[in-house]
């Protein structure tokens, strides 16, 4: 089978018979600006129309399926070229608005823009070099820019529910903690006043935090995540334990639960 993208649709061409063997995209009019074989499927580029919602798709030979690839959506214009490295399952995108890395192990997209390090955000055709692992991107304003996959200074982000900054707490609580990496979390860990840790090897960290187990005052949770390339972020959070408020209303209920019961009591003996 041959697969040729146009400016009007993919076309699937037999070669046994010489013919066309089906046509996608004629009626929307897609215009297919590159081609990709990954992972046993065809992966192509499209030119933006104002009823596309992404900008890159894949067709399954085998279903005969053509599905969205759903962080295309933020390649807004248009997607130029595709390259696929299969030693770090990362794929790679030159559109007409700077370029992106995804990750698809940990389903992470980053933008590249000028402010990174293009020559321009308009960029066309990128090749991939066994030889030195890095990307060369041909730039429109002349020269070839090089990326390197494997370079990253940006640390790790924290998404924290559950407890937060000034808090009072009382009884039992449920703090989820999410990490966020392009390169993969390594490890998340919350640590209270030093002591007491809850940690975890995934990008998830989720506990219960009963705060009738800990003297009434003043505490921090330091929580610190890392990723694989060795980078960390670290958020404290302050907060206050209060029982005491809960302790006097159980208090109060059982002497009112208590008293209700005698008067109950009583009241059956006078009847008698």
């Amino acid at each position: 089978m041959l697969y040729v993208g146009t400016n009007t649709g993919l076309i699937l061409y037999n070669l046994t018979s010489m013919s066309i063997y089906s046509i996608h995209g004629e009626t929307e009019n897609w215009e297919i600006t590159t081609l990709e074989w990954i992972n046993e499927q065809l992966w192509f580029g499209l030119e933006t129309e104002p009823h596309l919602y992404t900008y890159v798709r894949i067709y399954d030979p085998i279903l005969e399926t053509i599905t969205d690839f759903e962080p295309s959506s933020l390649m807004y214009p248009v997607v130029n070229d595709i390259i696929f490295n299969q030693a770090t399952n990362e794929l790679f995108f030159s559109t007409n608005y700077g370029f992106h890395a995804y990750n698809i192990s940990n389903e992470e997209l980053k933008f590249f823009g000028e402010e990174d390090g293009l020559s321009t955000y308009l960029i066309f055709r990128m090749d991939y070099s066994i030889l030195s692992n890095e990307i060369y991107i041909g730039s429109t304003l002349g020269g070839v820019n090089i990326f390197d996959p494997l370079y990253d200074d940006i640390p790790p982000q924290l998404l924290i529910s559950g407890i937060s900054t000034n808090d009072i707490v009382t009884g039992q609580i449920s703090i989820q903690i999410t990490a966020q990496d392009y390169s993969g979390i390594d490890c998340v860990s919350a640590t209270l006043n030093s002591s007491d840790n809850w940690n975890s090897n995934i990008r998830y960290l989720n506990f219960d935090f009963n705060s009738s187990e800990y003297s009434d005052g003043y505490y921090e949770f330091m929580i610190v995540t890392t990723d694989f390339n060795g980078l960390a972020t670290s958020i404290v959070i302050s907060f206050t334990i209060s029982n005491v408020i809960m302790n006097e209303f159980s208090k109060m209920l059982f002497v009112v639960v208590l008293s209700t019961v005698s008067i109950i009591t009583l009241f059956r003996k006078r009847r008698k």
